[in-house]
């Protein structure tokens, strides 16, 4: 408390947090007091009676950052140089929390009821149990950087989308950390005393990759007990084994009629059971794909394959990965027969095979003779070129394997899990992956904010919150509030809509083939530098030119590729190693031989050994003999 005296007139100045409390007594005695809004006008103040302090909670998980970062703002503007003690902080951060738990809760109930309503209008009656049978997808986002190596994310979360209204159904948080629980252990390792009570949000254990399967077996469970719908529709990436989770125990099925006997593989042995949908749940009938994610995993196989097949270029996998996207978002809607022509046409089009073209798109179908090389045409690749064969070889054996009948079936549908990626990345603006939020339930209540902000909006969301926080349903947040607040959601429909326009996706497109022909132009600059960049680039040895002109893959002196070998080393050209199992110099064989000639060489001594018996007892019979006829 500062207290001074201006002339006949003295100031108490009294900081509750961020809010200041300004008490003016004149020499009569009469007390004047200027302070902030307060929560409950009748008590006393003090650092949680005020609104200031919970709004300012509510700034530092917008801009998704921490209590530290926040007072450095406060401390540049010359408002507080401390965050103060932290412990108050956290009540007001656990009472803000809970509020917004208690109301993403609401938010998916009435998503998920405008969902059931949506699947209703759109044609699908409720099943006899009264539950509807809905469309949701499913994906998850963690807090930690992963790589192709490592995926040891300490926290993550999975969301559920309805396939027609796009809005979360459910959710499930995953953390393998708590701070109170870990200071409480680290004073005392052998003590059987429990920590402190306290909002714990360690829940997960087991392994991060585990975190999606799970999180969203889950979410189903949660949309069964909701009483009103069931999951009968799931569209997800190819990335987890949701799917296979997302099925009855084969015992069950089996004793349900769904299948006859235990399943086998490849190999007619029977197949490991990983389906863990409780029997009382209605199955998943239906397995779906986001067609945006399936096109990416093709094109990464086809950019993979670059590396190694001569004459094949960046240029052709990024055709390819734009054809494909073209042909499933104009016919996924068609009959599958459609469907499956017009997904022929992404890899022969590229190729100057226009047989399996719609000529709503491609002027090249009624044109037998190519063009001059001027046109657009000399960019497609000709069957004619002995090298274009090899490409096209290669290109198609993914190209297959990505067509099959089931894998079209699955990308037949008007769903995707674009939503499930958009929360994603709203979680990582207000949890940010270089800061470590997991060890409190901080990191929930921000992914609850933005579950509450995506249903309902900004200032709904926060006239909701703040009433809930404040116990108040006629709370007002104020006009400021409330003018920001509306223009945060006028901003996000005016970029949603711009970018659903003809005119922005056109702009979009060519903006990024302008971009990647100027990156590989770049590119080839950098490369006749000689600048390079990489992994270990400044250890590995140099690349092998000759051997890049023979083979026309890039590979270092010290990797360079053995000729296939075409025969074994035992002369025999049906098999080329000597595992094979009839091969003569298979260890197995020569040790059984060798075996075969010990057992052999044993019976022939023992043979020996027999007729020199056999002998010896016919030449004492003859020499018995003779003694006899002699006496």
């Amino acid at each position: 408390m500062q207290k001074k005296r201006i002339g006949n007139i003295s100031l108490d100045q009294k900081t509750y947090k961020l809010a200041t409390v300004l008490t003016f007594t004149c020499k009569y005695g009469h007390v004047f007091t200027v302070s902030p809004e307060k929560v409950d006008e009748s008590k006393p103040a003090s650092c949680e009676n005020f609104k200031i302090n919970f709004c300012f909670i509510l700034a530092m998980q917008v801009l998704g950052k921490g209590l530290r970062t926040m007072c450095a703002f406060l401390g540049l503007l010359g408002i507080r140089s401390t965050e103060g003690n932290y412990k108050i902080w956290k009540r007001i951060q656990d009472k803000v929390g809970e509020s917004q738990q208690r109301l993403a809760e609401q938010c998916c109930s009435e998503n998920l009821r405008k969902e059931v309503e949506a699947t209703i209008a759109s044609g699908i009656l409720p099943m006899d149990d009264g539950r509807v049978p809905i469309a949701a997808s499913g994906d998850t986002g963690w807090q930690g950087n992963g790589s192709r190596m490592t995926y040891n994310s300490q926290s993550g979360q999975t969301t559920l989308c309805g396939g027609l209204t796009k809005k979360v159904v459910a959710y499930k948080y995953f953390s393998k950390l708590c701070r109170t629980c870990q200071i409480h252990s680290n004073k005392d390792p052998d003590s059987t005393q429990p920590p402190p009570k306290h909002r714990c949000p360690k829940n997960w254990s087991e392994s991060s990759k585990s975190m999606e399967p799970h999180g969203i077996l889950e979410c189903v469970k949660s949309i069964w007990r909701s009483g009103i719908a069931w999951v009968n529709t799931f569209i997800s990436d190819d990335d987890s084994s949701s799917r296979a989770a997302l099925k009855h125990p084969i015992l069950t099925q089996i004793a349900k009629g769904y299948i006859n006997k235990w399943p086998l593989d490849k190999n007619n042995k029977e197949v490991k059971c990983t389906g863990r949908l409780p029997d009382d749940i209605h199955a998943v009938s239906t397995f779906l794909v986001d067609p945006s994610h399936r096109r990416r995993v093709v094109g990464s196989q086809q950019f993979k394959i670059e590396k190694t097949v001569k004459g094949m270029k960046k240029s052709d996998c990024e055709c390819y990965i734009r054809n494909f996207g073209y042909a499933v978002k104009q016919n996924r809607h068609k009959s599958f027969e459609e469907f499956e022509t017009a997904m022929k046409a992404v890899l022969e089009h590229h190729f100057d095979n226009h047989e399996f073209c719609s000529p709503v798109w491609c002027h090249f179908r009624e044109d037998s003779h190519r063009k001059s090389d001027d046109t657009t045409r000399a960019k497609l690749r000709n069957l004619s070129v002995e090298e274009n064969k090899v490409v096209y070889i290669e290109m198609k054996k993914i190209h297959d394997a990505a067509t099959t009948r089931e894998n079209l079936l699955m990308l037949l549908h008007g769903y995707d899990s674009q939503k499930n990626e958009a929360l994603n990345r709203a979680f990582t603006k207000l949890a940010p992956k270089n800061i470590v939020f997991s060890k409190t339930f901080s990191l929930f209540d921000r992914l609850s904010f933005v579950i509450i902000i995506d249903s309902v909006g900004y200032a709904e969301g926060l006239r909701r919150l703040l009433a809930d926080i404040f116990e108040d349903e006629d709370n007002d947040p104020g006009p400021v509030l409330l003018g920001w607040a509306n223009r945060e959601d006028i901003f996000k429909q005016y970029i949603l809509k711009r970018q659903q326009t003809k005119k922005e996706k056109i702009r979009r497109t060519k903006e990024k083939k302008i971009r990647l022909s100027k990156q590989r132009a770049n590119d080839r600059r950098a490369k006749r530098r000689g600048d390079r960049y990489g992994r270990g680039v400044a250890i590995l040895p140099e690349e092998d030119e000759d051997n890049v002109a023979e083979t026309g893959v890039r590979v270092s002196r010290t990797q360079r590729q053995r000729p296939s070998p075409t025969q074994c080393k035992c002369g025999r050209t049906d098999h080329v190693r000597i595992s094979f199992n009839d091969c003569e110099l298979n260890p197995k064989n020569i040790a059984r031989r060798k075996a075969e000639e010990e057992e052999a060489a044993r019976k022939q001594a023992e043979a020996a050994e027999n007729t020199t018996a056999e002998n010896a007892e016919e030449n004492n019979e003859v020499v018995i003999a003779e003694e006899e006829r002699s006496v």
